[in-house]
């Protein structure tokens, strides 16, 4: 009964982080299209982003992911043979690939506070970009645990080569459309 309350509590974590990731990078891009406004206007409105931003980065992202954390690794030591599963080897490299995704958004956090107010300088298709890249990464993960026994690594790999470069052409063809 403990291990299925504890894989509860990680799949609503896991829930709760990347809504607020995602919302985290919604946050950057509002930040971003307010370039356009006026400077008292632009003053008010990204004061406003980055509180929101620092409220949801530290009352929903960082406990959501402490909490996904600890019930994964006390998941994994009631579950020691999945080391052996190839799935499972899967999983941990897209789980280093969140772990990047996150400190990325850490890093982006602490340079708007740095900013004090001025222009963001990444785009605004990067910063689309990145939200996508989030979205991947949650399928993945998704896509690693839901179907853990009926693909394997290969198969995993193939899928994951697949939806980059699907994003990759999407980022392209982005590209294209802006510059005509």
């Amino acid at each position: 009964m403990f291990a299925i309350i504890i894989k509860l509590v990680h799949i609503l974590s896991v829930g709760s982080y990347f809504f607020g990731i995602f919302y985290v990078g919604q946050l950057f891009l509002n930040y971003k299209y307010t370039e356009k406004f006026t400077r008292a206007k632009k003053k008010i409105l990204r004061r406003q982003y980055l509180f929101n931003i620092e409220r949801t980065w530290n009352m929903l992202v960082v406990p959501s992911g402490l909490i996904m954390l600890v019930t994964g690794i006390i998941m994994f030591f009631f579950n020691k043979h999945l080391v052996k599963m190839q799935w499972f080897d899967l999983k941990l490299i897209f789980l280093c690939m969140l772990s990047t995704y996150h400190y990325w958004f850490l890093e982006t956090i602490r340079h708007l506070k740095a900013l004090q107010g001025y222009d963001f300088k990444i785009t605004r298709i990067k910063l689309q970009q990145i939200n996508e890249v989030g979205i991947l990464l949650m399928l993945l993960l998704g896509c690693s645990v839901i179907l853990k026994y009926t693909i394997m690594l290969h198969y995993g790999l193939i899928i994951t080569g697949i939806i980059i470069i699907m994003i990759l052409l999407v980022a392209v063809l982005k590209l294209l459309k802006k510059e005509k």
